[in-house]
């Protein structure tokens, strides 16, 4: 009876081991394309897909990606790519089928330029230092006097200077080239003589008494008439007097 029953369970075993394997179950997977709006394929985009399961790869050169090993159900695709809005679609997933999704990414703009740079607000030179003279008077009368004496064709005298105002007295037997002062305005006043001022292309009979002003910048000329040299008080204002 032991016999028996040994033999039965021989057999039982041979049976099993000569039955065929059940088949496996079908690959359940989505194969995803991934382009441009143009249809070029778009390589190092991630796709993710959320569902009962999770599932994430990296597109090839080819643009492809496959998940593999998904249960059947509803998924939602993320699709992410620099230089691209991201896309999510939804896809159905059948078990034993490869479903085949397509995913075209929109480009995104360029992010824009940085903001320019502030501009420095301008550095002001600074003011000069307008330092005050010693007070001076003096007579023209005398001065005008004592020039007459001189054999010079042009003779200039300093006779004070304050801040930003420089005084002169000038006598001349010729004619003063044309010249300007960049920097400062010039007054005349004729003491003696005549003259003839040629200024903004303009001329002017001068004589005694007669004062003109001179802006700055203003090319002009002072010509002597006469026999007699003519004698003015210039007084220039714009640069600072020379420190002492």
């Amino acid at each position: 009876m032991l016999m028996l029953t040994w033999f039965v369970a021989l057999s039982a075993l041979a049976q099993a081991a000569q039955a065929p394997a059940p088949p496996a179950a079908p690959a359940t997977s989505v194969a995803v394309r991934v382009t441009d709006r143009s249809g070029m394929t778009l390589e190092a985009a991630k796709v993710t897909a959320e569902g009962p399961v999770s599932r994430d790869g990296m597109s090839d050169r080819n643009g492809g990606v496959t998940l593999k090993t998904l249960t059947a159900g509803t998924y939602r695709l993320r699709i992410e790519r620099a230089g691209f809005f991201t896309l999510e679609k939804e896809v159905i997933v059948k078990a034993g089928v490869t479903t085949s999704a397509d995913a075209a990414l929109t480009a995104a703009p360029p992010p824009p330029p940085p903001p320019p740079a502030p501009i420095p607000a301008p550095v002001m030179p600074a003011a000069p230092v307008l330092v005050p003279g010693d007070p001076k008077v003096a007579s023209i009368t005398d001065l005008a006097e004592r020039d007459l004496a001189s054999k010079d064709l042009t003779r200039e005298t300093p006779i004070g200077c304050s801040g930003a105002t420089a005084v002169r007295l000038i006598l001349t037997r010729e004619t003063l080239a044309a010249h300007s002062h960049a920097d400062a305005d010039e007054t005349l006043y004729v003491v003696a003589g005549e003259a003839s001022l040629k200024l903004g292309g303009q001329d002017y009979a001068l004589s005694a008494g007669s004062f003109a002003l001179v802006p700055r910048g203003a090319d002009h000329t002072l010509a002597r008439k006469g026999k007699n040299p003519v004698i003015v008080l210039s007084t220039l204002n714009g640069p600072a007097c020379p420190k002492k």
